[in-house]
């Protein structure tokens, strides 16, 4: 026979619902008690920041938040300090980070500078997901790399039109326009190569970037142009690279797409084989002079023929670099698998947001399942790592953690330290292990109670 069913008790809800709230009201207490300790020298870091150039940016992907402070006068000439700041401030767990290069190009204007950029923007599992921080996450991403005293302005301009039927949201339509972008320096004119492609290898966002080597109103026009600009010498028959595998794919976008499937923009757009036979035979002059072999999955040399787009032409566009693989530490690949994962696009922008780069000591005061590390890791594999995590073995196992970056080929973080980041004799573990330094860069997602708290104190002070 089943057990009985036990009558309900009242009493015994509202008794849990109060008990879980006043937990929940303790374990932030610390964090509050830490903060109005420190809260002078939070005043002059703010103070001083408003007079220095002060820029607070706020990433936030559902409950994961990261607060950014730059100021070029609270610490020292040309500093940068990245953190969630809490106690911080106070006992020197971070340390300013200064740059010491200009925001110059790394190298002299080339040839291959001289053409037009796209980018091809990773979309939305919902709208507005991730289309406010793309252009952010991509400067930011040339900053780290390139170790700038700041992220450079650039100029987008979309690339895409919409011509269907159906009336569309404002957003909407960004969307559409925007899911591909030309990309040029403030000025307008063209942006580095070597910039756009150390950037995109770790920028979430960035699904890939291309080189425009042609433009034409018909394919034959297209072909002989692509061969006067001379950007596809090294892989035709007598280049540098004549054995390179390569590959053509069309792609029509709008009132230009022949796929019956109907009208797509993005990576979901795909052309007809029998479209993309009939574009290769009517541009058979270039292609004639190609020695490797073909390639549709992994080409040395990736051409695409863009249509549909705003200025009415078809575009040849060569891949240049391609984004990372972001889904590599996407939660449900991982061993160590919490509650509240922290998602891999949520990670590498807090990372690039941060300006994480090779060479840099990285804290990440609220572990977890060490997620922002593994970005931090992916981004700058040189970087040396540290996590605190108070449900360390309770609820976290430290070597299903290591697992997840052995596993990877990723460098494993230098400790991961069981304890609560307020507690000073913890921070001071962490700091004994890189050396007893202060750390450059403290990356972090708090949770969700302590941030609300930590906000709402922040607005008062």
């Amino acid at each position: 026979m089943p057990p009985a069913k036990q009558p309900a008790r009242p009493w015994l809800i509202i008794y849990r619902l109060i008990s879980a709230h006043v937990m929940r009201l303790l374990h932030v207490v610390p964090a509050i008690m830490a903060l109005m300790a420190a809260a002078p020298s939070v005043v002059s870091a703010l103070v001083a920041g408003a007079r220095g150039g002060n820029v607070v940016r706020r990433i936030a992907s559902r409950s994961h938040v990261l607060t950014t402070r730059r100021s070029s006068r609270c610490f020292s000439e040309g500093s940068r300090v990245s953190a969630l700041q809490f106690s911080a401030l106070t006992d020197g767990t971070t340390r300013p980070r200064v740059s010491t290069a200009s925001s110059s190009a790394p190298q002299a204007f080339s040839e291959d500078d001289s053409r037009e950029k796209i980018v091809l923007w990773r979309g939305e599992s919902a709208a507005g997901y991730s289309f406010q921080f793309r252009h952010r996450e991509l400067t930011n991403s040339i900053a780290a790399a390139f170790g700038l005293s700041d992220a450079p302005t650039l100029s987008y301009n979309g690339m895409l039109k919409y011509d269907g039927e159906r009336e569309l949201s404002e957003r909407e339509l960004k969307g559409i326009e925007g899911a591909m972008e030309f990309i040029s320096n403030a000025d307008g004119s063209p942006i580095s190569k070597q910039w756009l492609i150390q950037a995109t290898e770790r920028t979430s966002l960035m699904r890939e970037c291309y080189e425009v080597v042609a433009k034409a109103d018909t394919y034959d026009e297209l072909a002989r142009l692509a061969l006067e600009s001379g950007a596809l010498d090294d892989v035709l028959s007598g280049g540098e690279n004549q054995d390179a595998t390569w590959k053509l794919r069309l792609r029509q976008y709008g009132s230009t797409s022949t796929n019956d499937k109907g009208r797509r923009y993005g990576k979901n757009a795909r052309s007809p084989i029998r479209a993309e036979k009939q574009a290769i035979q009517a541009m058979a002059d270039l292609f004639i002079r190609f020695k490797g072999k073909v390639d549709l999955i992994n080409a040395d040399c990736g051409l695409y023929v863009l249509q549909g787009t705003k200025e009415n032409k078809m575009v040849l566009a060569r891949t240049i670099a391609k984004g990372p693989k972001i889904s590599t530490i996407a939660p449900k690949t991982r061993v160590c698998i919490t509650n509240t994962p922290l998602e891999s696009i949520a990670a590498y922008n807090l990372c690039n947001f941060s300006w994480v780069s090779d060479g840099q000591t990285v804290l990440d005061t609220y572990a977890g399942s060490c997620a922002t590390l593994l970005a931090a890791a992916s981004v700058a594999p040189n970087c040396s790592t540290v996590g605190i995590e108070i449900a360390l073995k309770k609820f976290i196992k430290k070597e299903d953690v290591i697992e997840d970056f052995a596993s990877r080929n990723l460098k494993v973080p230098n400790a991961i330290i069981r304890g609560d980041s307020m507690d000073r004799d913890i921070r001071n573990r962490a700091r004994k292990a890189i050396g007893d330094k202060p750390f450059d860069c403290i990356v972090t997602d708090p949770p969700c109670k302590t941030f609300v708290w930590v906000s709402q104190l922040l607005s008062f002070l």
